[in-house]
């Protein structure tokens, strides 16, 4: 029964994934092409993690056994005050939260201390398929928190660097994008809104903005 069963999923998801790419083959394709060439960035339909991103075990990579990954934006993102070479691309998963879709920003961000993930809430869990997902990070409480932003859920691999990391500039920041997700790992920091897909005239400022986090979290390690 549980193989019948597993076997009736494998086949749900892959015939999403099929729809789904019937669906975006032509607009979002199109769109996104010319959305890079005005941005000064390459575009490529089809995306494949680096090693750096693997090593990097994000959360959202690692739970899921299958995982889709379409309409890749990449290079030197210079329209932003403060220019970051970056990635953009459609990622989706399945997992016992359904089928989420969501585009990702990956920033190369180098900071001087350990993984991080900060939350407004917990979103997403694993699935039957997923590999067994280690998450040694350990939940900051709300006392250890700045008041502004003790609502979130803020995990870090080392809690005493991160009330530094998070000086005022940043926590302002955060309560401004109270809908992104962020995760920081292995010289790389992640942003998405969880089931969200940015269209074509949200990525310019989407850039913009994960651009300025980053450079607000170098400037806050450095001081």
């Amino acid at each position: 029964m549980t193989l019948v069963f597993s076997l009736i999923v494998l086949l749900v998801i892959f015939v999403s994934l099929f729809l789904l790419l019937l669906i975006d083959k032509d607009s979002r394709t199109k769109q996104l092409r010319q959305c890079a060439g005005q941005l000064g960035l390459e575009y490529r339909p089809f995306a494949s993690l680096s090693p750096q991103v693997r090593d990097a075990r994000f959360r959202i990579i690692n739970l899921g056994q299958l995982h889709h990954f379409r309409h890749l934006l990449e290079g030197q993102f210079s329209q932003s005050q403060h220019p970051y070479r970056l990635n953009l691309l459609d990622y989706s998963l399945l997992s016992n939260d359904g089928t989420a879709n969501q585009t990702l920003m990956l920033i190369d961000c180098p900071l001087p201390t350990g993984r991080f993930r900060l939350q407004q809430k917990q979103w997403l869990s694993g699935d039957v398929f997923s590999d067994q997902y280690q998450d040694d990070l350990r939940r900051l409480l709300p006392g250890q928190l700045h008041p502004d932003i003790n609502q979130w859920q803020i995990f870090s691999e080392r809690p005493g660097e991160i009330s530094r990391l998070l000086n005022e500039e940043v926590r302002q920041w955060l309560l401004a994008h109270p809908h992104l997700h962020i995760e920081w790992s292995n010289g790389i920091l992640l942003l998405y809104r969880p089931q969200h897909l940015l269209d074509e005239n949200s990525i310019s400022p989407a850039l913009s903005a994960g651009c300025e986090l980053a450079q607000q979290l170098q400037q806050s390690t450095s001081l």
